[in-house]
């Protein structure tokens, strides 16, 4: 029973967490190059509430277990519009940190996200070094992406969220396109964490995965978006001590969260409701 458990470590060897995963058939078939299985099958162990039960019930008496705590799922975040003048004066007309010459030229913002569609006007890579950005690989002559961490395998981005808050941040066209729509730091280069698995989710690895991936021993990304998040749940939750513990350690790294598409009171999601985040969010529903 539980064939289909993931083991994901916790920041700092700090112990491990354990998914119930559904989709790890597909994940286990993306890694193989193999077509998805879809969903399976209700009475799969990790999908029955008496074999799940009784695994908590062990965990929760064993002397070693910190914490037990639901792996609530990721939910993707984020529209805009007129983003430059909105961030830097509230005018969509108005840019003055672009007029001053601040335009991210020399800095890496990571993206943690479904992926980007590197092949887009925005994106694509002219500068002919026929470097390698995928997995643990560097180019840091390319033109827009520097590296592109496909952890589950897959270098897409069907759902167009991943490439539209990468636009956001840093999307310029180089070649015969109007700059209108260029993201807020338009000279800034990319590492991109795509944790999507095709059309069936976004799965997180874990903070310590994805630090290490983004922050390339100090030479990659220092400032690091996520517009995702989970639903809080009203306590200091497990993901939160993690990235806590990350941030604590890499000094240097300014993670950036949105604070969730909800709207209302009381509904910031993490990580954007951790301790060492920057949590941002909209004033008005049209911004």
């Amino acid at each position: 029973m539980f064939e289909r458990l993931g083991i994901q470590a916790r920041f700092g060897n700090a112990g491990f967490t354990i998914v119930l995963n559904p989709y790890a058939e597909q994940q286990k078939s993306s890694s193989e190059g193999g077509a998805d299985q879809g969903p399976m099958s209700s009475d799969d162990s990790a999908r029955n509430p008496s074999c799940v039960c009784s695994l908590l019930s062990a965990l929760a008496a064993h002397p070693h277990v910190v914490d037990v705590s639901t792996n609530r799922p990721i939910e993707l975040h984020g529209t805009n519009g007129n983003v430059q003048g909105l961030v830097q004066s509230g005018n969509g007309a108005q840019k003055p940190f672009n007029a001053a010459g601040i335009t991210g030229h020399g800095e890496v913002v990571g993206v943690v996200d479904s992926g980007v569609n590197v092949n887009h006007c925005f994106f694509r890579d002219v500068s002919n070094t026929g470097g390698s950005i995928y997995g643990t690989s560097w180019n840091m002559d390319a033109t827009k992406v520097l590296h592109y961490d496909d952890v589950w395998y897959d270098r897409t981005d069907n759902s167009g969220h991943g490439t539209h808050v990468a636009g956001t941040i840093a999307g310029k066209p180089f070649q015969g396109t109007s700059p209108v729509g260029n993201g807020v730091a338009e000279d800034a280069k990319l590492a991109v964490f795509d944790f999507a698995i095709s059309a069936s989710g976004s799965f997180d690895p874990g903070v310590d995965r994805l630090f290490t991936s983004l922050y390339n021993h100090g030479n990659g990304a220092k400032v690091i978006n996520g517009s995702w998040g989970r639903q809080g749940s009203g306590v200091y939750s497990a993901e939160c001590r993690d990235m806590d513990d990350a941030l604590a350690q890499y000094e240097d790294i300014l993670y950036v969260a949105s604070a969730g598409n909800m709207g209302s009171w009381r509904t910031i999601n993490s990580p954007a409701d951790c301790k060492s985040t920057l949590a941002v969010g909209a004033t008005f529903n049209q911004n």
